[in-house]
């Protein structure tokens, strides 16, 4: 297919410029580059992109989505949809024939995402304070309660700076990679103890290193950014010494919003805190400041798990 490659670094950042989050240009990104591979291997290489019809893109799908679940096949369906429509934008098809093959149908109670029981977050919690490295002790707990308090996604949890801790009000701005939508949350008083004692200790680190420039919320021993590995490789960890081998970080956070739920918080409040969008979704940037969403976090179960005091 001619110049395939560059319509689709073309459609890629026109999706950056839209405000879709990395991880989901990157995907896009793949996706369609295996697309133009598939059509080189069937001979495709000198048509134009105008003969690119609805017949060849179901030959592919079928190609792509064997042995896949149906939630997968409607996503690779919707991003071929929306290169389709770009390519309608930018006048390379007069018309979109993606847009008439008919998605799988999916079930609205399809599988319930998976949560750890309260048993586990507990001994998980517990488990984050015992590690050989001083500043890791206080590092994986204030991660952990961030992420399951407030239902934070690990890449914005590694996106933090010090900016966005409000200490007075006891707030996190958190960027919303995903969504592209910001938001402020509360986080529950005995929290904000774990995060100030992990802010106190990173500050010693990084004087006694010499370093003051260092913005990022979360360091390593070094001094440097934490990456989303090491935030993953220590909870992970720390759950298998717990004896918790089924341990994903990801589940934090729908145990946050599980929890939330369960506690009486209405829907919508929760909706807010966790950065969740939907198509009526007009919002660019939320504050979380009025007394309901804060009595909504005090409602947290994280409270019960905080239960006991680390110094």
């Amino acid at each position: 297919m001619k110049n395939w490659n560059n319509l689709v670094d073309s459609y890629t950042r026109y999706c950056e410029m839209r405000g879709l989050s990395e991880s989901t240009v990157k995907q896009r990104e793949r996706f369609l580059f295996k697309f133009g591979l598939w059509l080189r291997g069937k001979g495709q290489s000198r048509k134009s992109i105008q003969d690119l019809d609805e017949r060849i893109v179901l030959q592919y799908l079928k190609h792509c989505s064997r042995y896949k679940s149906k939630s997968t096949t409607f996503g690779r369906i919707s991003i071929l949809n929306g290169f389709g429509d770009w390519l309608c934008i930018e006048g390379h098809w007069e018309k979109n024939p993606i847009k008439w093959i008919e998605r799988p149908k999916l079930n609205a109670h399809r599988q319930v995402p998976k949560v750890h029981n309260r048993k586990q977050l507990i001994r998980v919690y517990q488990e984050t304070f015992n590690h050989h490295v001083y500043i890791f002790k206080k590092l994986y707990p204030a991660a952990f309660i961030i992420l399951y308090s407030t239902g934070i996604r690990k890449s914005e949890l590694i996106d933090l700076s010090l900016d966005d801790w409000d200490e007075v009000e006891r707030t996190l701005k958190i960027s919303g990679s995903k969504v592209s939508v910001e938001r402020v949350v509360p986080l529950p008083k005995d929290a904000v103890h774990i995060v100030q004692c992990y802010l106190s200790e990173r500050s010693k680190l990084l004087l006694s290193k010499g370093i003051t420039s260092e913005k990022s919320f979360f360091i390593n021993r070094t001094g440097s950014p934490l990456t989303g590995d090491q935030v993953w490789r220590g909870l992970r960890n720390a759950a298998l010494r717990a004896g918790v081998e089924s341990f994903k970080l990801h589940n934090l956070r729908h145990n946050c919003t599980t929890d939330l739920l369960e506690s009486g918080v209405h829907i919508t409040k929760v909706q807010k805190l966790l950065g969740h969008s939907c198509l009526e979704s007009t919002f660019r940037y939320t504050h979380i400041t009025d007394e309901n969403r804060a009595s909504a976090m005090a409602k947290h179960p994280l409270n019960d798990i905080l239960g006991v005091t680390h110094e």
